[in-house]
């Protein structure tokens, strides 16, 4: 399970760092994604939140990657945390 310390710690001070040196900054992840498709779906609904927590306290875009299957209920449960999707075919 990811932890929230250690997330905002790490993740958190990239940003930080990266922001002052470049200004704009852009997160790419399929963290969360791969999670899902092994079977650790708490772990990466859990990472989605503390991403979005992060984005309350930091400026950046997040842009995360999902394998999406018609069957899967994963795409109801994450599309609310995200502003848009972009379908892949």
């Amino acid at each position: 399970m990811p932890d929230d310390r250690r997330f905002h710690e790490h993740a958190g001070g990239l940003i930080e760092r990266a922001s002052r040196r470049f200004g704009n900054v852009r997160v790419f992840t399929e963290l969360p994604g791969i999670l899902w498709e092994s079977g650790n779906r708490l772990a990466s609904v859990r990472l989605e939140a503390l991403w979005n927590t992060l984005r309350t306290h930091l400026p950046f875009a997040l842009l995360c990657s999902y394998r999406v299957d018609g069957e899967d209920p994963h795409p109801r449960q994450v599309c609310g945390a995200h502003s848009h999707l972009l379908p892949m075919g």
